[in-house]
């Protein structure tokens, strides 16, 4: 698949994202064990500090939006966008987050997965 249309298929994807997520708060489903939905990210990131979460992955979704990834060292974790004007909204939350570096690192090595 060329630039494009992997640029394409991003787009799709993080649109279906988010009117998925949308779904979700117009009928009432909530994030695991919090209320918070959307508010400023400066506020989100207090609360992660606070429950010991920090940042291990980012990544633009589009130029009017991020994803991140917060992780604490007993596992939990939470994924949020956030927009140009810095309003989050989180997308998911959850326990025993583990990492599996090695088929990007062997990517980066020239190896297929």
């Amino acid at each position: 698949m060329s630039g494009p249309n992997v640029a394409r298929l991003l787009a799709g994807l993080a649109l279906g994202c988010l009117i998925a997520m949308g779904a979700l708060f117009v009928s009432g489903v909530k994030a695991q064990e919090t209320d918070v939905r959307c508010g400023p990210r400066a506020d989100l990131v207090k609360l992660l500090k606070s429950q010991h979460q920090f940042p291990v992955a980012i990544g633009m979704v589009s130029d009017q939006m991020i994803m991140e990834t917060f992780v604490s060292v007993d596992g939990s974790w939470t994924m949020f966008f956030t927009g140009t004007k810095a309003t989050s909204c989180l997308i998911a939350t959850g326990n025993n987050w583990a990492f599996n570096t090695k088929p990007l690192d062997d990517a980066k090595k020239g190896s297929s997965f």
